[in-house]
């Protein structure tokens, strides 16, 4: 049997190089549209918040569980929630939040957060750390890969992920205030989020 000409190997294999080349361009990038269409196709529900609270939470199981929770401390206010966070963070952080609901149930939740000890000469408590900060956290909680990138209903950049119905978008409101917004995409998946 002869031995193949090195001339025709050396064609093979750079054919083989440019199929695979090619086959990498036709990836298609990750974008917010790819990673809402992805999710709401993959069929998954994932209602959990934090705090107990989830998607489809009716309007007055919400406000017995607030209740329960200023009760016991947890919580203080009821047509905004006001939450000090010692646990998910490197550092004390202040939640103000209150839910959108659609139909009597929980849709989406906004959160504002900053760092308790904010100010102008504590750099590491400025917002882009809390936002990076927070993505890491919701990362490992939820199971979410996070992606910066262009968020169009912040009209700036930001973290953003989605795992079948949950939509979470992190990004920095200005030096101190970071906006984090949990959405359900099966209720709405173009609600705006900056409001």
């Amino acid at each position: 049997m002869p031995v193949p000409n090195k001339t025709l190997l050396l064609f093979i294999v750079l054919i083989a190089g440019l199929a695979a080349l090619h086959a990498c361009s036709e990836q298609q990038p990750v974008t917010y549209e790819s990673l809402i269409e992805k999710g709401l196709d993959s069929g998954e529900r994932h209602d959990t918040l934090f705090l107990g609270y989830h998607f489809g939470m009716t309007r007055q199981d919400f406000q017995t569980s607030s209740w329960e929770m200023n009760r016991e401390g947890i919580i203080t206010g009821l047509t905004k929630v006001e939450y000090t966070n010692r646990d998910w963070l490197p550092f004390e952080a202040y939640i103000e939040f209150f839910p959108d609901f659609e139909d009597g149930k929980i849709s989406r939740l906004p959160l504002d957060i900053h760092y308790r000890d904010w100010a102008p000469w504590n750099q590491n408590r400025f917002s882009d750390s809390l936002a990076t900060e927070l993505a890491q956290h919701f990362a490992q909680v939820y199971g979410q890969d996070f992606h910066w990138m262009f968020l169009p209903e912040a009209d700036r950049e930001g973290w953003f992920s989605v795992r079948g119905n949950r939509a979470i978008s992190v990004w920095r409101r200005d030096d101190m205030w970071v906006r984090a917004v949990f959405r359900d995409l099966t209720v709405d998946a173009d609600i705006p989020e900056g409001r």
